[in-house]
């Protein structure tokens, strides 16, 4: 005699599989929907960081000196100065951005923008330090904050030390 329809067993057996199938696929789903596109986009907030960071390098070993204030702007977590043969640079680290100003002194003062870099979710902080009481270096910390799990967590930390006037000693050396 043949038989109609299904099992008991059958059916729960297909139910069960049915589960672990789905659960496999909405982690593979989730991958591609949520977490790919994050990575993508913590990749490009580190190359942007990496660009600001290169260019604030070359401005720190070719500087005459890090100045503790000029005028009304001083040194800072916010504002760091640079002084070059061209005059005063200023970086200043606000939330989401960085900007590269040129300080204007005597009758135009203020700031003219030059570079303003937008760094979502980075995190940008640096140490100034010296042995005469004089600023010799620059430790820079940078990490992207990235939310895993409800908590925010920082990925791509690193930390970078850049010396003042290095390339000047080294060109005058060769």
């Amino acid at each position: 005699m043949a038989r109609k329809g299904y099992a008991l067993i059958e059916v729960i057996i297909m139910l069960s599989v049915l589960a672990l199938v789905t659960g496999i696929c909405t982690r593979a789903f989730r991958v591609i929907i949520v977490d790919i596109p994050q990575m993508y986009k913590d990749s490009q907030a580190g190359v942007t960081v990496s660009y600001m960071l290169r260019i604030l390098q070359d401005d720190i070993e070719t500087a005459k000196s890090l100045p503790d204030n000029i005028g009304d702007l001083k040194s800072g977590d916010e504002i760091l100065l640079v002084e070059s043969g061209e005059g005063v640079i200023a970086y200043r680290f606000g939330e989401d951005m960085v900007t590269k100003s040129k300080v204007l002194l005597g009758e135009d003062s203020g700031m003219q923008e030059a570079y303003t870099w937008s760094v979502p979710h980075a995190s940008i902080e640096w140490k100034v330090s010296g042995r005469t009481g004089k600023a010799e270096a620059v430790e820079v910390t940078r990490s992207i904050k990235r939310k895993v799990l409800g908590r925010w967590e920082n990925k791509m930390k690193n930390s970078h030390v850049y010396f003042v006037g290095i390339r000047q000693v080294c060109s005058r050396e060769q």
